[in-house]
């Protein structure tokens, strides 16, 4: 059974519901995704060949480790705090490898790939920054 708090599975409830898939494939959702991507490429390609969403049933008939989480409100949201809680997991990832990187005497390697990877991250990010901008 997938957790109630899990936030790729909330985005993907959301988007059956509200039927928004459009937020999710501008956004390129399935570059944020890292469990639940063969979900969103089925309901993709169902939108796409039906030119409707499937019915969540068949979702969950579809992959039976999924249950979609009721009254979840507005893909948007959702996937604003997914895409939240990549960069906050993504920037973990890279302090934590450029830490590791100096402690063994390897600075420059740790400031080539945190430039490296920052740099990534702020390409595959600057539409987080659109959303934080507008709540402040």
């Amino acid at each position: 059974m997938v957790e109630w708090n899990n936030t790729e599975a909330k985005v993907i409830s959301a988007v059956l519901e509200d039927k928004q898939i459009h937020v999710l494939l501008q956004a390129n959702v399935e570059t944020l995704l890292r469990t639940h991507n063969d979900i969103w490429n089925f309901i993709r390609l169902y939108s796409e060949n039906n030119q409707c969403l499937p019915p969540s049933d068949l979702v969950r008939e579809k992959f039976r480790d999924f249950e979609p989480v009721p009254g979840i409100g507005s893909t948007k949201h959702h996937l604003e705090e997914l895409q939240t809680e990549y960069l906050n997991d993504s920037l973990k990832d890279i302090l934590r490898n450029a830490a590791g990187e100096v402690q063994g005497g390897n600075g420059v390697n740790a400031l080539e790939q945190l430039i490296t990877k920052t740099s990534e991250l702020k390409k595959n990010t600057a539409a987080i920054r659109d959303i934080d901008a507008h709540r402040s």
